[in-house]
């Protein structure tokens, strides 16, 4: 704050990446600080989605599940269920380094499966 009662605008972000030491994901806030993770998610009602990745996510995980996760994650707080056209998608690829983003038919196969198996913790 370079006055009192005045804050410039800030921003919370995520950052993911491949380099030589493997995949990296960085959640930075308003005040600049880094930190690294796992899985993350930020925004409304991210504490409860960060509990349920807390408790659900594994680094050994497929591409696949980890995809299918991430929409369970989304659905564990939403209460439409059955739509998928409100979730974007991306992976980067570990042996090329290029970012792929996921076509919604291939969200919509997440979702599916996110569906048919729905007996994932919310909590500890």
């Amino acid at each position: 704050t370079q006055f009192a009662g005045a804050r410039p605008y800030a921003v919370a972000l995520i950052l993911a990446g491949i380099d030589e030491n493997g995949a990296s994901i960085f959640l930075t806030d308003p005040s600049g600080t880094y930190i690294p993770y796992d899985a993350i998610a930020i925004g409304s009602r991210s504490d409860e989605v960060n509990e349920f990745l807390e408790n659900n996510y594994n680094v050994k995980m497929s591409a696949e599940d980890a995809s299918i996760l991430a929409v369970d994650s989304i659905y564990s707080i939403i209460e439409d269920k059955t739509e998928s056209r409100h979730i974007s998608m991306a992976r980067i690829d570990s042996k090329s380094k290029k970012i792929k983003f996921i076509k919604n038919d291939e969200i919509e196969t997440y979702t599916l499966k996110s569906r048919e198996n729905p007996k994932k913790k919310l909590s500890k």
